[in-house]
């Protein structure tokens, strides 16, 4: 908001909690490469692309054959074939009943199981939308499954990604929360230790 509002002239506060911008974005340089702390890519769709050239930015596209790994206590690659082996016999099984209140691993929680949730699903889901299995919910991705109850590999037909390409940066995901950061009109204030109050004459649009 900061950024949009600077483009309309108004200059900024901005006040941060922490140390540093971004939230859960950020990306640190390992020696295997560049670990992202939580979204790895961005959508990007024909507004996002404007929004892009706007900060000057230069994304890359997302390689469908990037070789992905898993940090768990070490790193761990993706395994696909095992997962298939697995979830292939559970594909006949009926999948719940999916309503407003329905999280991506209520869904997957038969098919899959507790422990690829928390070890695959969550991570991957993390790696775009910025959030869990357990606090997305299903509905918010695919608004068109609503009420669907059938198979697993009926409703599975019906999951549609996305049309915009997957893209980064050449830096990771940083490279964006620092051009956003740059673009602020004002001052930013990193480590706020108080409530932030709206003030009277405090106007939003």
């Amino acid at each position: 908001m900061g950024h949009f509002l600077s483009k309309q002239g108004f200059s900024i506060e901005l006040y941060e909690k922490s140390a540093r911008l971004g939230g859960k974005i950020g990306t640190d340089k390992a020696p295997s490469g560049l670990v992202e702390w939580g979204p790895n890519a961005v959508f990007a769709t024909e507004d996002i692309q404007d929004w892009l050239r706007d900060l000057k930015l230069n994304p890359v596209p997302a390689r469908k054959k990037l070789r992905r790994w898993i940090w768990l206590d070490g790193l761990s690659p993706v395994r696909k074939r095992d997962i298939f082996r697995r979830i292939l016999p559970r594909l006949i099984n009926k999948a719940p009943p999916l309503t407003s209140k329905t999280t991506v691993a209520d869904f997957f929680l038969p098919l899959i199981g507790r422990k690829t949730i928390e070890n695959l699903l969550s991570p991957g889901l993390q790696g775009v939308y910025g959030t869990s299995a357990d606090q997305l919910t299903v509905l918010s991705l695919w608004p068109h499954l609503e009420g669907t109850a059938l198979p697993f590999w009926k409703v599975l037909t019906k999951i549609k990604g996305p049309k915009a390409k997957s893209v980064s940066f050449r830096n990771g995901m940083q490279e964006l929360v620092n051009a956003l950061a740059a673009s602020i009109n004002g001052n930013i204030h990193l480590n706020y230790p108080g409530p932030f109050k709206l003030e009277p004459n405090t106007i939003i649009t």
